[in-house]
């Protein structure tokens, strides 16, 4: 599927399209986007509230999981593997 990102709404709505005829027509689970945030930075939040509304308009299963700034390299690194290992995430963003 190739998607020209000029028009949010219009792809949106593709997207959504798109998802909601796969999983019509087999016998897949949504698809799961994990977001780890390390912080509490304001620009990150609004970032984070914008990709969790635009997973659930289209029809994709956020996970938001959030760890304090002074988390250690190694506990995030956990973290990560985590979702790695986890069949139901299908992608993961850290910010």
């Amino acid at each position: 599927m190739c998607i020209n990102w000029s028009d949010y709404d219009k792809n949106l709505h593709q997207v959504a399209d798109y998802i909601s005829e796969v999983r019509k027509n087999t016998d897949l689970r949504a698809p799961c986007l994990a977001i780890v945030i390390v912080g509490n930075h304001d620009s990150s939040a609004v970032y984070v509230r914008n990709k969790i509304e635009a997973c659930r308009r289209v029809g994709i299963s956020p996970i938001s999981i959030y760890m304090d700034e002074n988390c250690t390299e190694e506990q995030l690194i956990n973290v990560i593997h985590s979702l790695n290992d986890n069949f139901e995430v299908d992608a993961m963003i850290v910010q």
